[in-house]
């Protein structure tokens, strides 16, 4: 009995250092953690390879991973501009190459200078840089999306077509937010300039499409099956930044956009945040991924929830994070093909551990689901 109790407790405990040995392999390297840190943002390539960029008021770094290994690193130097990062842009699933900045031979006076050129990152850094012929506006919706501006029009490239949209249509557009529906067919932000509130504006080959009222904005926007989309939406506690156990609201909004229905993502005393989704036009079905957490039972998961076009439930991926990342948020990023990473920091106290990119798969089983469901 006691020979059984002992092998049970030497097999418990390698198996969770070989778990945190996976953590330590896909932490980021310190010049990815600088201080007074801005924004950090993660760029899957593919299965083993996946870009960080981390940036701050006067610097940045941008590292690429491979199998949580540096590969290669750039930081600003020579011509590059300290303020403006350099930045991968994807041409067609892993496949991409960076935009920076280089001299253009005239004083700059914006605060922060648009990347002017493209260039290919190799191990002697960036090479074969190409001027642009227009500035760059923004790279969007994990940088498959690049926006050019033009005197006469915005010019967005996704998936190697290019689709125009008029300046006076342009000038009411923002480009904080670009979802892809389906080729050519853009979700985005619209200010009215006759009304001044904010809508969101479906774009179709460059046309309207519709719009609709900017109340079915959520802070997460995942495109649905038939040119529709999910708006992920969710409360705080009143006169805080804390939420309770209220369950997440998924308004599905179709391809004419008319809200058909809402939806509740909610789980046993555990706060949800979805983050991330993959639909997949080879099945039909719709993946949505996010966290649960209760921090008081020191609980923190991951989760992949797969529905089909009724929305059903048809498969429920629930994994437990490591206690070290108690507190941290937990961000999905997807590769073009849907390998989805977990990008692991602490917001409000960034020294409290080491922040990590690693793969979903890697996670560490849960018991249960935590009472996830779909309503």
């Amino acid at each position: 009995m006691r020979k059984t109790l002992a092998f049970c407790l030497v097999m418990t405990l390698l198996f969770a250092a070989s778990a945190r040995a996976e953590y330590e392999q896909y932490r980021l390297a310190a010049d990815d953690i600088p201080e007074r840190l801005q924004m950090w943002e993660v760029f899957p390539l593919d299965q083993h390879n996946v870009i960080v960029r981390s940036q701050t008021s006067q610097s940045w770094h941008v590292t690429w991973y491979r199998d949580g290994q540096v590969y290669r690193a750039l930081a600003p130097e020579g011509d590059w501009d300290s303020i403006t990062s350099a930045e991968p842009v994807f041409d067609s699933g892993s496949s991409f190459y960076m935009i920076c900045r280089i001299p253009s031979g005239q004083e700059e006076t914006a605060a922060y200078p648009p990347p002017n050129a493209a260039a290919q990152w190799t191990d002697e850094g960036l090479v074969n840089k190409t001027p642009l012929a227009e500035r760059v506006k923004a790279t969007r919706w994990g940088n498959r999306v690049l926006i050019f501006e033009t005197d006469r029009y915005h010019r967005i490239c996704y998936n190697g077509k290019e689709t125009l949209i008029p300046r006076e249509l342009a000038d009411s557009i923002s480009s904080s937010r670009c979802i892809v529906l389906a080729d050519e067919v853009f979700l985005m932000t619209y200010r009215d300039p006759d009304a001044g509130d904010s809508k969101l504006i479906c774009l179709d080959h460059g046309n309207v499409r519709y719009k609709i009222d900017g109340s079915l904005q959520g802070r997460e926007m995942f495109p649905v099956w038939n040119q529709g989309f999910l708006s992920v939406q969710w409360d705080y506690i009143e006169w805080s930044d804390d939420r309770d156990y209220s369950p997440v609201r998924l308004l599905h909004v179709d391809g004419k956009g008319q809200h058909i229905q809402t939806y509740h993502l909610s789980g046993d005393q555990v706060i949800i945040t979805p983050t991330g989704s993959y639909f997949n036009p080879g099945t039909g079905t719709l993946t949505i991924y996010g966290s649960a957490e209760n921090r008081s039972s020191k609980l923190f998961a991951a989760f992949a929830m797969t529905l089909d076009e009724d929305m059903n439930v048809t498969g429920l991926d629930v994994r437990n994070v490591d206690p070290d990342y108690l507190g941290c948020e937990a961000v999905f990023s997807l590769t073009a093909d849907g390998f989805p990473y977990v990008y692991l920091y602490n917001r409000w106290h960034p020294d409290a551990v080491c922040p990590a990119v690693i793969p979903f798969s890697l996670l560490d089983a849960a018991e249960g689901d935590y009472g996830l469901t779909l309503k």
